[in-house]
């Protein structure tokens, strides 16, 4: 019989740890309803009638000595479009913790346990949607490389979901209560895009045990609506529209926008619109008029008043500022042809003898000046 391999991450002082009252009710908290809020401890200490620094610091502590294993989400690999599968594996009884290192240190393997049996580890695995190897070809690598004798796949026929929190300060009674069997939603895939996946490397792993954990994702969110406004500035763009696109709500997406780029939304749309006027007025010959509905903007007046308000001058001013420019330049060019060729001129006059003396009579000219 293979000797006992002590837990590589054993506890430093055993495997019970005394909670007191306030662990408890924390950790009570803690499960399954964790807010989605922009700073969700400070909810969990209000509920708990402390502060939030106080949660912080023993959430930390929780976390270190193994009594909380990870503050995650998790996301549904269904509605991803992965393929995920329960697998049997048939490993070396006497040596199975090679073949366990390398199976979890697959990326879609989220458990894996060893059993008391013929096929005596099991995980799951789950595969992305582009995946070259897919679900098939990842398990046969996987068997290869552990050196498993063989590799079962265990598909799901009905697929079960129990909620189960663990009632922290009351009895078995409490617990038993608090288990529930959801319906499982049949998730379909869902489209998504790279700003989604962006999203989702930002928040998957273990959440930083910070104020706003949510951090990172919510400054994708901004910058991937600040980008959408930029280009497309010129629709009839509203605070709702841009808010949804973010994933946010209206009133939070737009305090979070102002507070991120020190402008609001409409601010921003319209310092937009005036930069792409500002080009067209001083590149093109349209009219202030089409401009105005080119950018975006609902009227030439409204147009008018705010180009006033932004450069201090109405936008016919810069369009025949920029004509009369180019009018002078035009000018200045011409005169510059002008003082050449009445220099060279002048110069043939002095060549002329009869020039030296003054002014020639055309006979005198047509007589005695060198062709």
């Amino acid at each position: 019989m293979a000797a006992v391999t002590p837990k590589i991450r054993s506890r430093k002082d055993g495997a019970a740890v005394p909670l007191d009252a306030f662990d408890k009710s924390l950790l009570n908290q803690m499960q399954g309803s964790f807010p989605i809020v922009p700073r969700p401890y400070a909810e969990v200490a209000t509920a708990l009638g402390v502060e939030e620094d106080v949660v912080l610091k023993r959430v930390a502590e929780l976390v270190q000595q193994r009594i909380i294993r990870q503050v995650t989400p998790i996301f549904d690999t269904r509605a991803l479009g992965y393929q995920s599968m329960l697998v049997a594996a048939k490993v070396d009884p006497e040596h199975p913790w090679r073949p366990a290192k390398i199976i979890n240190e697959h990326p879609g393997v989220s458990h894996n346990y060893l059993r008391n049996h013929e096929f005596n580890m099991w995980f799951t695995v789950a595969t992305e949607p582009d995946s070259q190897l897919g679900l098939e070809g990842t398990l046969e690598v996987l068997k290869q490389e552990t050196g498993a004798e063989s590799v079962r796949q265990l598909p799901t026929l009905k697929l079960f979901k129990i909620r189960m929190d663990l009632e922290m300060s009351g009895d078995t009674e409490a617990l038993a209560k608090n288990a529930e069997a959801v319906a499982p939603a049949e998730t379909d895939p869902q489209p998504y895009d790279e700003f989604d996946k962006a999203v989702i490397r930002a928040t998957q792993g273990d959440l930083p045990i910070v104020s706003e954990p949510y951090a990172e994702a919510r400054r994708l969110r901004l910058e991937r609506a600040r980008s959408f406004i930029q280009d497309n500035c010129r629709e009839p763009l509203s605070l709702g529209q841009v808010a949804r696109r973010a994933g946010l709500s209206r009133n939070y997406f737009s305090r979070v926008f102002k507070q991120t780029f020190g402008k609001g939304f409409e601010q921003f749309l319209t310092e937009q619109r005036l930069l792409l006027a500002e080009r067209l007025l001083r590149t093109s010959a349209l009219p202030v008029g089409r401009i105005s509905s080119d950018v975006g903007f609902s009227s030439p007046a409204h147009f008018s008043a705010a180009f006033r308000r932004s450069h201090g001058c109405c936008p016919s001013a810069l369009q025949t500022g920029r004509q009369t420019l180019r009018t002078s330049r035009q000018g200045q060019r011409l005169a510059g042809v002008f003082i050449t060729a009445t220099g060279a001129l002048g110069h043939a006059f002095q060549s002329c003898p009869l020039f030296r003396g003054g002014l020639a009579t055309p006979q005198q000219d047509r007589a005695e000046c060198p062709g």
